[in-house]
């Protein structure tokens, strides 16, 4: 894949945030710290974890665009969470993805993935999408497995297992 994702869902807009990070970076921290918080992120690899004490968000927000390709998720107009895309890979995609804690529960990760995935499909993408799932969080286990995606024994990083699909 060599662009960024933008796409649209039912309830979500998907774009990339290197425009908004720069050109409204103090704003766009704002909106991520009341989305991106402890409880959030607690499933996330160590490094993408935020802690009660972090304050400065445009930093967190610097430090993972420098590690992954980043989209927004807004849900009409309001910041509802993060697409995050490891594109190091050649025909490999590693997906990860959070939402605030307000829009849990309401199936929007789901739509996220699959809306995701027909996007990767309508670009002709062939390759295979791959998303680490931490023990304890079985939800994001679920949203996998709902849009197609086959869990990979033995396979992951540290405790992780992965879910991987193909496509193409």
């Amino acid at each position: 894949m060599d662009r960024l994702p933008r796409f649209v869902t039912a309830r979500l807009a998907v774009s990339p945030w290197e425009a908004e990070l720069r050109a409204r970076r103090d704003g766009l921290a704002g909106e991520l710290a009341a989305v991106v918080t402890s409880e959030v992120t607690a499933f996330l690899p160590p490094g993408l974890q935020v802690t009660a004490g972090d304050t400065d968000m445009a930093v967190w927000a610097e430090d993972l665009a420098g590690d992954a390709a980043v989209s927004l998720l807004r849900r009409d107009g309001v910041l509802a969470g993060l697409l995050i895309l490891d594109l190091a890979e050649v025909g490999c995609i590693r997906i990860g993805y959070l939402l605030g804690r307000s829009f849990w529960g309401q199936g929007l990760a789901s739509e996220l993935v699959v809306g995701f995935v027909a996007h990767l499909q309508a670009l002709g993408f062939v390759g295979e999408v791959v998303g680490g799932v931490e023990p304890g969080n079985p939800a994001s286990a679920a949203v996998l497995l709902k849009a197609g995606f086959h869990e990979v024994p033995g396979a992951g990083t540290g405790e992780a297992v992965d879910y991987k699909r193909r496509i193409g």
